[in-house]
């Protein structure tokens, strides 16, 4: 059952990754969409906004924490 401990901490943590990942990519490659229909289709724009939408993980990453230390808690008992 400690294997479970941090479960819903790693859902909230993917759900708070992926969220602010997807949006944040979404959201630049339809502003670049908007201004720049030639830039749109460039490779190293997917590549920059990708790297940016990575920072989803900064936020993410206290629960991936949280979520090890609780399963890890559960082998000390």
């Amino acid at each position: 059952m400690g294997f479970y401990k941090g479960y819903g901490a790693a859902c909230l943590g993917v759900f708070i990754y992926q969220g602010i990942a997807f949006s944040l990519y979404t959201h630049l490659k339809e502003l670049v969409h908007r201004h720049d229909a030639a830039l749109y289709k460039k490779w190293y724009i997917d590549f920059l906004f990708g790297g940016i939408s990575a920072l989803g993980q900064i936020v993410a990453y206290p629960l991936d924490i949280l979520r090890k230390r609780m399963q890890g808690q559960m082998l000390l008992i």
